[in-house]
């Protein structure tokens, strides 16, 4: 394995979730408007031991949930462990995704629409 030299993802703009809907207990879905391609950041609190799971999609089933079929084999899932009690900024700086809807499991506290702005980056190639 080798590590790729190229230039790092940066940030050039960062959007607010338009809307936050509970598709079923302790399942958080936030809509960000529009695809985009970046990270989300998000400012939780949770409890000591916690464990977050925050998966990516392009699009919403009736449901909320994420439809997740077109992505196949790709996972689009980040994890966050909550190692004490206290509010968290959740935000994976060394991956990106192409994205339009967060979802979010696990948390033992609900977040606001304010808890998830998300990051669009663009990756410059050599």
């Amino acid at each position: 394995m080798q590590a790729a030299v190229t230039e790092p993802a940066r940030c050039f703009e960062t959007l607010p979730a338009t809307t936050l809907t509970v598709p079923k207990p302790r399942l958080y879905t936030f809509d960000l408007g529009q695809n985009m391609v970046g990270w989300v950041r998000l400012n939780i609190s949770g409890n000591a031991g916690d464990r977050i799971t925050v998966r990516h999609g392009e699009n919403a089933q009736s449901d909320g949930t994420l439809y997740t079929a077109n992505l196949r084999g790709a996972n689009a899932t980040d994890f966050f462990n909550f190692w004490i009690k206290r509010p968290a900024v959740f935000e994976p700086r060394f991956t990106f995704h192409g994205f339009r809807y967060v979802e979010v499991r696990g948390l033992s506290m609900p977040p606001t629409l304010s808890s998830a702005p998300a990051s669009s980056c663009i990756r410059t190639c050599p």
